[in-house]
């Protein structure tokens, strides 16, 4: 889950998590992360986004406005 305060965002959110946080759809989150929009990390079974993978990407979008 993603907040407004630095010192509140964790290095690792559980991707699926954040997609719902930030209202994208399990579709749309699989198909940035096959357009390498996206970049997942995984540990065992689950796939993390890290802290850097989000801004990069929040990024992108501001600058593609």
């Amino acid at each position: 889950m993603q907040t407004n305060r630095p010192d509140q965002d964790p290095e690792l959110v559980p991707f699926r998590d954040w997609l719902r946080a930030n209202g994208i759809g399990i579709s749309t989150g699989y198909r940035l992360v096959a357009d390498k929009r996206l970049t997942l990390t995984h540990i065992g079974k689950r796939s993390y986004l890290t802290r850097a993978t989000r801004a990069e990407f929040l990024k992108s979008l501001e600058q593609a406005a």
